[in-house]
């Protein structure tokens, strides 16, 4: 997301994985979001576009499972884009990935 810090953006990122996980249910693990194709993530429950921390630590108090970033209660998280960048980075450069293995033009 323009404009905001690394730190910010992975919280919001792994706010997001946890968010989908619980939608998922105990059936599929979902332990990286780029697990997920685009059309998988559309199909889930929709992400909020914005989420404050200490919304997301009373749903989820045991946190957002990345031991390298923190969810601060007073921040607001831009939780639907942060989640959505790695599935579609993933699928696009899994695209372009073909596209070089595939025969010359």
């Amino acid at each position: 997301v323009g404009g905001s810090d690394y730190g910010a953006v992975r919280t919001a990122a792994f706010m997001g994985r946890a968010l989908l996980q619980a939608s998922l249910g105990e059936g599929r693990v979902l332990t990286h979001l780029t697990e997920l194709t685009p059309e998988e993530l559309a199909a889930l429950p929709p992400l909020p576009t914005s989420l404050s921390g200490s919304a997301f630590l009373q749903q989820h108090p045991a946190g957002h499972g990345d031991a390298a970033t923190t969810v601060r209660p007073e921040a607001e998280y831009a939780v639907a884009a942060c989640a959505a960048h790695p599935v579609l980075e993933h699928d696009r450069v899994c695209e372009f990935e073909a596209l070089l293995r595939g025969p010359p033009s």
